[in-house]
């Protein structure tokens, strides 16, 4: 009896056995799958960008107006409810302004200059330009860009609790050039920061000296701070140099870097110069290390008469599945019209690990939005920092999703089993 029995008996151990290691199985598998941490995930553009047709968005002022000269070097941000740009200007002077929009297409400009120059003998005496905005919880910080009125600039920064008017730190200018020799002993420029917390993180272009240097006139450095005031540059600067596999053999100079985070990466829009002025992009994981093909997003159009013949300076947002991507643009033969801003679009790919998925662009809306007219009096928003488009998963998510998970993998148990009967 007991020999006969043995057998079935095996078997059905055996059977026991193979249903919960199915059940584990799945288990383990469905916990991989819930918990799939939002940091391990990046974003790149899939290809070239769409331009708005009625480029471009931002004109220059009228003839006598403040902003007569030329708009450009722009930086927006998106609240929920309006996008914000801060942008810089010339007409007698290099100065910064402010426009905003509901729609990112029709924009309405504030009357006035929100940052001008500073008095006479100071480090910004002769003017301000390349605005970035971030928003810590508290204040607006805005990093901009100061020169003496020769070929000096550095990086210097204001406050603010309206995004209009601005009060310059006393210390001022916060990020200053290297010693010589140094890759950015010329010169320190175009910021562009995030707020990470507790970090602020800033990239810059950096140039070493008035020529080329090793090849290249510009570059890409990264500087850290834990107040927004006293930076740390990194000791391994330049984090992104020309890429020598360009289509004429060498690029002159990586710069105008605009960077957000997407979860736990960075996606890093910037200018290649090469013979041809090039908006590409780069990614990385922890903004140090950057992985850069130099594919275009925008390049120079055929004819020199063009707006934006030679296309420059982006700022984007992602968007759900679309990054908008802002430029500033002029013509080939020097500033007339005068260089103006324009919007374009692009199908962003999402990488979860080493796996590769592409999502659909949504068309640009050409439709014409309702503009709220900015009064002169502050507004008083609350801005969200636009590069934190995705968080990172909390504990309480995990663990939810790991009962979850044993929980279904335990009924896919029973459910097995009760097959196999």
């Amino acid at each position: 009896m007991t020999s006969v029995l043995a057998p079935q008996l095996k078997l059905r151990i055996r059977s026991k056995l193979l249903e919960h290691k199915f059940g584990f199985i799945l288990a383990l598998l469905l916990v991989t799958f819930l918990s799939f941490p939002a940091s391990s995930i990046s974003a790149q553009p899939s290809s070239p960008c769409t331009k708005y047709p009625g480029n471009p968005i931002l004109t220059p002022g009228s003839q006598g107006a403040w902003d007569t000269g030329a708009v450009g070097e722009e930086f927006v941000s998106y609240n929920g409810t309006y996008y914000n740009m801060w942008y810089s200007t010339t007409s007698t002077q290099l100065a910064i302004g402010f426009a905003s929009s509901r729609d990112g297409v029709h924009w309405t400009k504030y009357g006035s200059p929100v940052l001008t120059a500073g008095p006479k003998r100071s480090w910004d005496q002769g003017g301000v330009e390349a605005p970035t905005v971030v928003w810590n919880g508290t204040l607006f910080l805005m990093y901009f860009v100061g020169s003496n009125g020769i070929v000096a600039s550095d990086i210097g920064v204001a406050f603010s609790k309206d995004m209009i008017h601005w009060r310059e730190y006393a210390q001022n200018p916060v990020l200053t050039r290297g010693p010589a020799g140094s890759y950015d002993s010329f010169f320190v420029t175009y910021p562009d920061v995030i707020y990470d917390p507790p970090t602020y993180k800033m990239w810059y272009t950096a140039r070493a000296g008035a020529g080329l240097v090793n090849g290249t006139y510009y570059t890409i450095a990264y500087a850290t701070s834990l107040d927004g005031l006293h930076w740390t540059k990194y000791p391994g600067n330049p984090v992104v140099t020309p890429d020598t596999s360009s289509r004429y053999g060498f690029y002159t100079g990586a710069k105008y870097p605009n960077v957000l985070k997407l979860g736990g990466a960075y996606l890093m829009l910037l200018l290649f110069t090469d013979g041809a002025d090039t908006i590409s992009y780069a990614t990385s994981f922890d903004g140090i290390r950057w992985n850069s093909t130099g594919t275009p997003l925008i390049t120079n159009t055929n004819n020199t008469l063009d707006w934006d013949n030679v296309p420059f300076y982006p700022s984007a947002i992602v968007n759900g599945t679309t990054l908008l991507l802002w430029y500033s643009g002029r013509t080939g033969t020097g500033f007339s019209p005068p260089p103006s801003i324009g919007l374009a679009s692009c199908a962003v790919v999402l990488m979860p690990s080493t796996t590769t998925v592409t999502k659909t662009i949504t068309s640009m809306s050409t439709t014409t939005a309702t503009v709220t007219v900015i009064s002169q009096t502050a507004i008083v928003q609350t801005m969200t920092t636009t590069e934190e488009i995705q968080t990172p998963v909390s504990l309480a998510y995990q663990a939810s999703t790991v009962v979850l998970a044993i929980i279904l993998g335990a009924i896919a148990a029973v459910l097995f089993a009760k097959r196999r009967r």
